[in-house]
């Protein structure tokens, strides 16, 4: 769909200084209305904050009611978000850009891809696309997590890990997974790999019994 090669995202609009706009459409990725209580996000649509705190009482309820198989629901609940974003690009490149969804240059796809992410409070997020020609891996960073707390738990890992497989997936076509290799406790932000679903078999458990994640990666 799009040839892979190294970009760097570009730099958000600081603090005081106004609404971010998308670079997709030029409207404000967030707008509220305090008179009348209402919210929309940068396609008009209706949209809503919620606290970092209610979704974690989510996750919590969820582990409780599905034991052993929360995480695996929990990043199914993140691969339909991802499907969702990539629906929502398919409607706005032909609706806003007159383009089709494959003729969209890979830059601009990962403008609104970092843009949903960060419009939505999730944290920065960052894609690095230099290991993907010669190790077939990309690696996302996503800084100042809203789930964080500090000591290397967020909840929302599992969730941001589901997306970025399903999004990755449709861009390149083939079956891809992705997992979390650090966490905020040990490094500057929650960090990912994503690439073919067969070389991350058992990868996630690896890292999770205390192997080194580089070298468990640098392995498969």
């Amino acid at each position: 769909m799009w040839g892979i090669e190294t970009m760097e995202t570009g730099e958000s609009a600081g603090r005081g200084q106004g609404p971010w706009r998308s670079k997709l459409t030029g409207r404000a990725l967030f707008e509220a209305d305090i008179a009348s209580g209402t919210a929309t996000d940068s396609a008009g649509r209706a949209a809503a904050l919620w606290p970092a705190d209610l979704i974690q009482r989510l996750r919590e309820t969820l582990e409780d009611e599905a034991g052993p198989a929360w995480k695996r629901v929990w990043k199914e609940c993140g691969r339909e978000w991802g499907r969702r974003v990539m629906a929502d690009l398919d409607r706005r490149c032909s609706e806003v850009m007159g383009c089709a969804l494959d003729d969209l240059p890979l830059e601009k796809f990962l403008d609104f891809l970092t843009e949903q992410v960060t419009a939505q409070g999730w944290g920065r997020l960052e894609v690095d696309l230099s290991d993907g020609p010669e190790r077939g891996l990309i690696r996302a960073l996503l800084i100042n997590s809203v789930f964080s707390n500090g000591q290397g738990s967020s909840s929302g890992d599992l969730l941001l890990a589901g997306m970025l497989a399903s999004v990755m997936s449709r861009v390149s076509g083939e079956a891809l997974d992705c997992v979390r290799t650090e966490a905020p406790g040990g490094s500057p932000g929650s960090r990912f790999v994503i690439t073919a679903a067969e070389r991350l078999k058992g990868v996630e458990e690896r890292i999770d019994a205390g192997e080194n994640p580089d070298k468990v990666i640098e392995s498969i």
